[in-house]
């Protein structure tokens, strides 16, 4: 963020809190908190230090009969601030500061109806729904009892069950008290809280009681007394549907020869169900890419078979057609064609009956999902004269796959070359 975002925002949390009570140390804590996923530690006490200024000089204006006149005036500074901003903010950053604005007048004494007017006017202003605004507000509120019946939410206790329409649940034996997790789905965002008295950890920092954090990919939950609960863990019981049925993949007494008559696979079985992530490791030549590509239908096994529901995927394969999606070593993008051109047109051989719109609508969430919408313009280029960074071509050769949503989808060595945030 710039120096002048950043100066605004600080403001913006000034006019925010009531101009009749002191900001207090747990409202300073806020906009710390706020402050240290942006900056250094030096550029926080600086920004500190303005955000004093701004709420010193709400707090030392006039008094009685001009507090009318001030409300009127402060509403306007919201309105103009947050239209300064907006266009420079992503959606993500929007939602991160409606969260710190909505913990900073909680924070304390309940909020006054001033508060919660400049917090509604930042939520309107930021094209952030209704819906979402009032989860948000509740998230933040809400004691450990109070758990709202919405499918947005996670709990991760030492309960068996949470018997609560529609809330996920994930069981972690051994942690005192209750993690919760709101999923804000416009900017695939997830939030945390934690209820109780232990110390988690994540990302080797403790879990405040009284914060909200938020996850970011590749985080993870730690205790000296419980089993790690990872990102990947959490997104998947959200995206989890059990409404839907599940597919189970099943591999039966699979053996493989070459055509020189070399065994290459033998005795191979395996039984899964979706939802679940599944490495294969071994060294380079044992035969990773040979089991692959048996598992996805490529090459037939010389005895045994592989089924998906109980259908042969090498003997009935227009009976699958489309379940499986398969992301090879080699890189298949086109390298004179855009990041958003190489999917759109992938998209469109896939769905043929389907408008130009609906498609490029497919497109830019997917792109988006990945982290590659703001590259969406680049030429893609060669690997050779690189345009675009290895990780993300990886993540668009990828997104070819999961444009067609299968429901088993296999990656042949998709973490080679990439930097380890990209692996994340």
């Amino acid at each position: 963020m710039s120096e002048g975002i950043l100066k605004a925002l600080m403001q913006l949390f000034s006019i925010v809190s009531d101009v009749e009570a002191e900001a207090s140390t747990d409202r300073r804590k806020v906009v710390e908190l706020f402050l240290k996923q942006q900056l250094n530690q030096e550029l926080v006490q600086e920004y500190l230090n303005v955000f004093n200024d701004f709420q010193e000089a709400q707090t030392t204006k006039g008094e009685g009969a001009k507090k009318r006149k001030r409300t009127s005036v402060n509403s306007v500074k919201v309105l103009r601030i947050c239209t300064q901003i907006n266009e420079e903010l992503t959606q993500r950053q929007k939602i991160v500061v409606l969260i710190r604005l909505i913990e900073f007048i909680n924070s304390g004494d309940n909020p006054s109806p001033q508060e919660l007017e400049f917090v509604t006017t930042v939520a309107e202003t930021f094209n952030i729904s209704h819906e979402e605004f009032k989860r948000c507000m509740s998230f933040v509120r809400n004691t450990k009892d109070e758990i709202p019946e919405s499918s947005k939410i996670l709990i991760i206790d030492g309960k068996q069950s949470v018997n609560i329409a529609e809330v996920k649940h994930i069981y972690c034996e051994n942690l005192p008290g209750q993690l919760r997790v709101l999923s804000i789905p416009s900017v695939n965002m997830y939030a945390l809280r934690y209820y109780g008295t232990g110390e988690p950890y994540l990302n080797g920092q403790i879990v405040q009681s009284d914060r909200i954090h938020i996850l970011t990919q590749g985080s993870s939950i730690r205790s000296k007394k419980i089993q790690p609960i990872y990102y990947s863990d959490i997104i998947g019981r959200f995206l989890s549907d059990t409404s839907q049925e599940k597919t189970l993949y099943t591999v039966e007494n699979i053996e493989y020869r070459f055509k020189a008559g070399n065994v290459g696979l033998r005795n191979i079985n395996l039984r899964e169900e979706s939802g679940r992530m599944i490495g294969i490791m071994g060294g380079s030549g044992a035969g990773k890419t040979t089991l692959l590509n048996v598992l996805n239908g490529i090459e037939k096994p010389s005895s045994g078979q592989v089924l998906i529901n109980g259908i042969d995927i090498h003997n009935e394969k227009e009976k699958i057609e489309g379940v499986i999606g398969y992301v090879p070593q080699d890189d298949l993008l086109m390298d004179d064609l855009t990041v958003y051109q190489n999917l759109f047109y992938a998209a469109k051989l896939c769905f043929g009956n389907y408008s130009d719109s609906k498609i490029s609508k497919l497109v830019l969430e997917l792109l988006t999902n990945l982290g590659l919408y703001e590259t969406r313009e680049l030429k893609v280029g060669s690997p050779l004269e690189k345009v675009i960074s290895g990780g993300q071509r990886k993540r668009l050769n990828i997104a070819l796959e999961l444009i067609r949503e299968p429901s088993v989808l296999f990656l042949d060595e998709p973490t080679t070359g990439l930097h380890f945030e990209d692996i994340r």
